[in-house]
């Protein structure tokens, strides 16, 4: 049998999730070094809605 490689998570060096890292443990359960809420409130701010932008567009094109 071989065994699984282990794989280390990258840290992300961003200014507001300085030192954050995540991972999955033994039973599945994800682990992270940053609660939920405030990686939530980074990723609002941060990034976009695919699907409100994709029905936009279909609103623009009609």
């Amino acid at each position: 049998m071989s065994r699984r490689k282990k794989i280390e998570s990258p840290t992300i060096e961003s200014g507001e999730l300085n030192g954050f890292s995540i991972h999955v443990d033994a039973f599945g359960k994800i682990q992270t070094s940053m609660p939920i809420e405030k990686i939530n409130e980074f990723l609002n701010e941060n990034t976009q809605d695919i699907k409100i932008h994709n029905t936009r567009k279909k609103r623009e094109t009609k």
